[in-house]
């Protein structure tokens, strides 16, 4: 029984993974919106609109150069932290996929002969012998099969 449970928890996990790496790299890369270039964007922002451009322009020209300088520097610091998310994001998602492959396999090669469910032999007589491959004893549902079967749910439900 703790087979079954455990080659769903596996299937599922291997179906959402995307989701949970997103989520992860999500947690893992915090962005500081409260930078003090933000802040003084704000506030020349706030400046320029109390000017009139006609009447002080100089002033006004002066913090729009300031205004296009800092604007430039959080886009590149806004480059700089969107390649670090994706760097992240792709570190953990083919780690943790690395993972599960290995304990996937792993768990194929340790319970390729394991039954799974076991069966009356009456039960699943037509595809008896297909769901019971390479165990072959009748009635019985293979790790192999069933891990397939859990495969194939899990992705129709991440993909629904």
């Amino acid at each position: 029984m703790s087979l079954l449970l455990f080659s769903i928890a596996v299937s599922f996990i291997n179906a959402f993974l995307p989701t949970i790496t997103k989520k992860l790299s999500n947690h893992f890369t915090k962005r500081n919106e409260t930078s003090v270039i933000r802040k003084e964007i704000e506030k020349i922002q706030a400046e320029m609109n109390t000017l009139s451009i006609k009447d002080e322009f100089p002033k006004y020209a002066r913090l729009q150069r300031t205004l296009t300088k800092l604007v430039q520097e959080i886009k590149k610091e806004d480059e700089v932290y969107k390649q670090n998310k994706l760097r992240l994001s792709y570190s953990i998602q083919y780690v943790v996929q690395g993972v599960m492959t290995i304990l996937s396999l792993g768990m194929f090669w340790l319970f390729r002969f394991h039954p799974v469910i076991e069966f009356p032999g009456e039960w699943i007589y037509p595809l008896g012998n297909v769901l019971s491959w390479p165990t072959h004893s009748p009635g019985s549902i293979s790790f192999p099969v069933w891990f397939l079967i859990t495969n194939s749910v899990a992705k129709v439900v991440a993909g629904a």
